[in-house]
């Protein structure tokens, strides 16, 4: 009897722990984005800077790839025009290309990621 009551609590434990797993999983940040903060990561082989035509053409440094970064963006409720862009470095040059454009609300903040390489690339952008 003593090697059921050992396996009953092997099995209660890998529950257990399986249930604290599942908590974690749920208790994750959600992708929504917070008020007035543009969240920019650059997923694909590319460093990612997003524009703002509406605001002279002004932009948001480099983002590294693999990295994301938060920026300020005010709290306008105008829905304004972003335009992302790649930058694919080599030594000191860059080569910058266009990869999506989209939409913004700043009280609404947003979040852009972009994807792939400077052949065949994507982004995700802002629901406004």
């Amino acid at each position: 009897m003593p090697a059921v009551h050992g396996v009953k609590r092997v099995v209660s434990a890998a529950i257990a722990i399986g249930a604290a797993t599942s908590a974690v999983v749920l208790a994750a940040p959600s992708a929504s984005a917070d008020s007035g903060v543009l969240t920019v990561c650059s997923q694909g082989d590319y460093s990612t800077k997003v524009s703002f035509p509406d605001r002279g053409g002004s932009s948001t440094p480099d983002v590294a790839r693999g990295a994301c970064q938060s920026f300020g963006v005010g709290g306008g409720s105008a829905v304004e025009r972003i335009e992302i862009w790649g930058v694919q470095w080599s030594g000191n040059s860059a080569t910058t290309f266009p990869v999506d454009s989209g939409s913004l609300r700043p009280s609404r903040g947003g979040n852009v990621t972009t994807y792939g390489n400077i052949n065949d690339h994507w982004a995700m952008v802002p629901q406004i």
